[in-house]
């Protein structure tokens, strides 16, 4: 898999999933066949801290309570799908 990725490097195609073979996985010494990119299933929010006014960005489906790196106030709390945000949304980042 390294070798994929140097040679997904040398072409200038990082970022992006590398499928070889159509496995997703290249063996040892074969060629990139096919690269395409993928959606992710979250997306990442920019909040702004009610306390401090600190701006993050954050998961917008969290597995536990997102915190503010400033002040520590609880920005966001999980709750099986998208969070509760208790910060103000910025909105969503590209």
């Amino acid at each position: 898999m390294r070798r994929v990725q140097e040679k997904a490097h040398e072409k200038g195609i990082q970022g992006k999933e590398i499928r070889a073979d159509g496995q997703g996985v290249a063996a040892e010494g074969t060629e990139i066949l096919h690269v395409e990119e993928i959606e992710m299933p979250g997306k990442f929010i920019k909040v702004k801290c009610e306390k401090c006014k600190n701006e993050q960005v954050i998961f917008e489906k969290p597995a536990s309570n997102v915190k503010c790196l400033v002040c520590g106030e609880v920005l966001a709390e999980p709750t099986g799908g998208k969070a509760r945000v208790r910060a103000k949304v910025l909105g969503p980042v590209k």
